[in-house]
């Protein structure tokens, strides 16, 4: 073999280990907001069908932290803020949708007077409906699955390894065709599209320190509290599912040849 020839399967192999590495990232974002939302929705007695919004939501966040780069990170700071303030407030955050709309508030303050890069920005709310149709379509799957093979519903880690596997491949390869579809969004001020995706993520981190507060508080006066007391004892199967899932997703998509969705 030439010289040449091992420098391109060397960058190869690094190709492959380092998209290994984002996916196995992604994978363990998405499992825990997965997990909890599974949870949440559980409680409005949707029954299996919770793993549809409990999906496409987690698959929205995620693509838009995979995808928004420096906003994502602004608008986890907003939230991860706003969230801790509003628990230190006697009586403020008695409910999950107190936090949440704090966010949601402050988020779309932050993005009007907050400037990022274009490329920030470029076809993020594509990149979001993508993630959350995509999610909601493996949902539905799971959910009609769950009657006939009861795993489904039992393993937590087999949904999460599915979901992160699946959810995130059809993501990938239908992300151009919502591009197309949504063009026109794309010609809105960057405030605008900043506003909303700093809005969305911004509301669910808030919501998930609510969450996580009142976990560790052991407060269960509600049945909400109680349902998200069992999540610290599920994490670590339902991380390692989403670790392994995403990075064996991920060298696949390299190892095949699809394109990096930071090219779309």
């Amino acid at each position: 073999m030439t010289n040449s020839t091992y420098a391109a399967a060397a960058s190869e192999k690094r190709h492959i280990m380092l998209r290994a590495l984002i996916w196995a990232i992604v994978g363990v974002i998405y499992a825990p907001l997965f997990v909890a939302l599974e949870d949440l929705f559980r409680l409005a007695n949707l029954g299996s069908w919770a793993f549809v919004p409990a999906a496409a939501l987690a698959g929205g966040a995620g693509s838009m932290l995979y995808g928004a780069r420096q906003v994502a990170v602004a608008a986890s700071l907003i939230g991860v803020s706003t969230g801790s303030i509003i628990l230190l407030v006697p009586g403020a955050a008695t409910a999950l949708w107190q936090p949440a709309f704090v966010g949601l508030v402050a988020g779309i303050a932050g993005g009007f007077f907050v400037s990022f890069p274009s490329a920030c920005t470029s076809h993020v709310v594509a990149k979001a409906v993508a993630g959350m149709a995509s999610g909601a379509f493996c949902g539905a799957l799971l959910a009609l699955a769950a009657p006939y093979f009861p795993v489904v519903g039992q393993l937590e880690i087999v949904t999460v390894a599915f979901l992160v596997s699946v959810n995130g491949v059809i993501y990938v390869v239908t992300i151009r065709p919502w591009v197309r579809f949504l063009a026109g969004v794309d010609g809105l001020d960057n405030r605008w599209k900043e506003a909303l995706v700093i809005g969305v993520v911004s509301m669910l981190t808030a919501a998930s320190v609510w969450i996580v507060s009142k976990s560790i508080a052991g407060d269960v006066s509600s049945p909400m509290a109680m349902a998200l007391m069992a999540l610290p004892d599920s994490l670590p199967g339902t991380l390692m599912a989403g670790a392994v899932a995403g990075a064996i997703t991920g060298a696949l998509l390299e190892i095949f040849r699809f394109r990096w969705v930071f090219d779309v």
